[in-house]
């Protein structure tokens, strides 16, 4: 019983997943309505690829059905699952606010990717979660240069 649990856990983990990169995709393409400069419409428009390339990889290892058990133990775990880790705001008023924010959520969704793909068995679930995560690193540095250049 307690294995149909966890198959059923990482069902509903990956649709939070998919559901987390709409949520960002979503995000990226109302900023570019609010950023001015070319430099920042280039970095937001190339998160949107970004995020939905996640998401599609994520549907098509959903698609394949629930195969994988995860199981998490400690309070640091679950507090990434909380719904309050999922939403995003509106978009801020200022290219900076922008990026501020989506640094914040690109940290976060790279933890989270770690924390799933540290917890699976499955080498082929393991792999597609760290490599997602080091995919949000790499959106974080990203975003951590243009804020520097502005």
């Amino acid at each position: 019983m307690a294995g149909f649990v966890r198959k059923i856990l990482f069902g509903m983990v990956l649709e939070d997943a998919i559901i987390r990169e709409e949520s960002a995709y979503r995000f990226y393409d109302a900023a570019l309505r609010r950023v001015s400069g070319d430099e920042e419409r280039r970095l937001l428009g190339k998160l949107c690829a970004e995020e939905l390339r996640h998401r599609l990889e994520l549907e098509e290892l959903q698609s394949r059905g629930p195969a994988e058990e995860l199981e998490f133990s400690g309070p640091e775990e679950t507090e990434l699952l909380e719904p309050q880790t999922l939403a995003w705001p509106d978009v801020p008023a200022t290219s900076r606010e922008i990026l501020e924010l989506a640094l914040a959520k690109e940290r976060q969704a790279a933890r989270y990717y770690r924390l799933i793909g540290g917890r699976s068995a499955l080498r082929a679930v393991r792999d597609l979660f760290l490599m997602l995560a080091g995919q949000e690193m790499e959106h974080v540095r990203w975003v951590e240069k243009m804020l520097a250049e502005t």
